[in-house]
């Protein structure tokens, strides 16, 4: 087609352009892009943030309390453990690292992560009760999560090298839904860092609170941050994860247990690490002389007495960390087995010659991360009956997997 001149042919050309772009953003909302200025151009700095969101524009910081990248993903990595116990919310605790982290926090690589959780004390008309661990829920939009403090500060708290000045206090609140009380009177805890010269660190809190505000004594509840751990961290690119349905081990083990697949520091373990206990783990105490014939071996049913699964989440998989294990403390009677001597024979009890025996809770309970290849299982039971105590049982581990939440 001709143009009578050069107005005619821009006049066609901007009929065809399109003044404004519709897109629908990472949650699927439409949005339009306008023009702007003088040249009428598309702004696409908002489309870009809304269909590849950034780490930042997803899960923004809280002063120095960073979120750099997904645990889940093994996008953590470099964990080592620098120290362990419990800080006291109640003064400043100071932490003697057990590595040189340098004069200016420059050998830690990127920063150091702090495990926290939240210790709640029930108020009743101004009168302190109960108190509790509380763990703690990350969620960016400050979604409350039942059961748990829910708060839009990244944690497991994350804090770079270069925010830790020698006497600068890092004051970390913890912003968010909490446990959704609907109480009125609400502040929030937080928890305080400062890098001394001696290299060591000082911690300390403000404490929270959630109560009805009544100047007769409120009630309601406090609470205090309180730091467990103190680890290494670094940065990288995600890495493929194993599956539940791969077994890292199998067999009957307890002590030091290798494990097959896992990276150095246990950046593919998926949420964390799932332990079946073995069933019928293996007694072989003298029970009693009255039946010549009960030798050991004997067996008892750990899963019955709750010993059946326990998951190690991965924010706990630090290279030298070393925990009690969110298990039972089974206390009460049990049945004593033995099995057939013909070949593939099963189990018969013992009840009606021996009785029931005691259990008494647990004796050890300690897992132990050496890195992500080795761990250190040491769980066991006390055993006794009628006033004669035995050696503990020791609960075996026939299988560890990863988990997905």
């Amino acid at each position: 087609m001709a143009y009578k001149n050069h107005l005619s042919l821009v006049a066609h050309l901007l009929s065809l352009a399109a003044f404004t772009a519709n897109y629908k953003d990472s949650e699927g909302n439409v949005k339009v892009i306008k023009p702007t200025g003088a040249a009428h151009g598309l702004n696409l700095d908002e489309f870009r943030k809304d269909t590849n969101p950034s780490i930042t524009d997803t899960n923004p910081p809280v002063g120095a309390d960073v979120y750099p990248g997904s645990l889940a993903k093994g996008e953590i990595t470099g964990r080592y453990m620098l120290w362990q116990g419990e800080t006291d919310p109640t003064k400043t605790t100071n932490i003697v690292f057990s590595k040189d982290v340098g004069s200016k926090m420059n050998m830690v690589g990127d920063g150091l992560q702090f495990l926290i959780y939240i210790r709640k004390t029930v108020i009743t008309a101004g009168v302190k009760g109960k108190t509790s661990r509380l763990e703690i829920d990350y969620d960016p939009k400050g979604i409350a999560r039942d059961g748990y403090y829910s708060t839009s500060s990244p944690v497991p708290m994350y804090i770079k090298s270069s925010s830790f000045g020698v006497g600068v206090p890092i004051d970390v609140p913890l912003n968010g839904a909490g446990e959704n009380t609907g109480l009125s009177n609400i502040k929030a805890p937080s928890i305080t860092f400062n890098f001394q010269s001696d290299k060591s660190l000082n911690v300390s809190a403000t404490q929270g609170y959630a109560n009805d505000g009544s100047p007769s004594g409120a009630t309601g509840a406090t609470y205090d941050v309180v730091c467990d751990l103190v680890s290494t961290f670094s940065t990288q690119e995600a890495v493929e994860q194993l599956p539940p349905t791969v077994n890292l081990f199998t067999g009957s083990g307890k002590g030091k247990i290798a494990l097959a697949g896992p990276t150095e520091f246990s950046e593919n373990d998926m949420d964390g690490l799932l332990l079946t206990f073995e069933q019928y783990p293996t007694f072989t105490g003298v029970i009693s002389n009255k039946y010549v014939s009960n030798t050991p071996p004997y067996f008892v049913d750990a899963w019955a007495m709750g010993y059946k699964t326990v998951k190690i989440p991965k924010e706990k998989l630090v290279n030298g960390n070393t925990f009690e294990m969110s298990i039972p403390n089974f206390k009460g009677s049990v049945s004593i087995y033995k099995r057939h001597t013909y070949v593939g024979g099963g189990l018969y009890n013992l009840d009606s010659e021996e009785g029931k025996y005691k259990i008494n809770g647990l004796k050890t309970n300690k897992f132990q991360i050496q890195n992500g290849k080795t761990i250190v299982v040491d769980a066991s039971i006390n055993f006794n009956s009628a006033g004669y105590a035995y050696d503990p049982l020791a609960l075996t581990i026939s299988k560890i997997s990863t988990y997905k939440n």
